[in-house]
């Protein structure tokens, strides 16, 4: 201890914190695989803020369906599909996500309107 009171191991601890916070505060953030979008974080707010619009989208199509009296896939009620769903390709074994289906069917996309 010094003539203060204050012991030199407790500044010592003081200043071990106050190195490693800088170490962390500057340390170089993990890297996409795409350097334009910069560090990880900033994708992550990407993906969210998108999937926040594509739900946003598909409550815009789901309404659009059934205002307009349309099936699940955006055609008349009385529809009837070879395989029982338009989203499966047989020829190549594919499927594909009912909205996507109906955004590539409906390209100018009246629920916007």
């Amino acid at each position: 201890m010094n003539n203060k009171g204050v012991s030199y191991w407790a500044i010592i601890i003081v200043l071990a914190f106050f190195v490693i916070a800088l170490i962390v505060a500057f340390w170089p953030q993990d890297k996409t695989i795409d350097d334009n979008l910069g560090p990880g974080y900033v994708r992550f707010l990407q993906d969210v803020k998108q999937k926040a619009v594509n739900i946003n989208e598909k409550a815009k199509i789901e309404k659009w369906l059934v205002d307009n009296r349309l099936n699940e896939y955006g055609d008349s009620m009385d529809t009837m599909y070879a395989g029982g769903t338009p989203l499966f390709d047989e020829s190549t074994s594919a499927s594909m996500d009912r909205h996507d289906y109906i955004l590539k069917k409906y390209p100018n996309k009246p629920w916007n309107k």
